[in-house]
């Protein structure tokens, strides 16, 4: 509010204070995901083995974005339950 106030401040203003804020380079982060279009849709690729179980599993996206994705094996061990085995 010191720096900025009475005025107005741009978009790479914003950016700066909240790169000397987190003390990381957040321009990259910016780029990516408040100066392009669109969306970046992620789509998981598996492939069964030949026994049934999994034998790769990839996750692909059609825009090229940072992304921090969680990703959790779950078995089903009855009707409408999930129990996560591993993450």
């Amino acid at each position: 509010m010191r720096r900025f106030g009475g005025g107005t401040a741009s978009l790479d203003d914003l950016i700066g204070c909240w790169s000397r804020s987190s003390g990381r380079d957040l321009s990259g982060w910016a780029q990516e995901w408040l100066r392009t279009e669109g969306e970046s849709t992620l789509r998981a690729s598996v492939e069964a083995g030949a026994d049934g179980t999994l034998a790769s599993l990839a996750v692909e996206q059609d825009e090229p974005r940072t992304h921090r994705v969680g990703i959790g094996l779950y078995d089903r061990p009855g009707p409408g339950s999930a129990l996560r085995r591993r993450r």
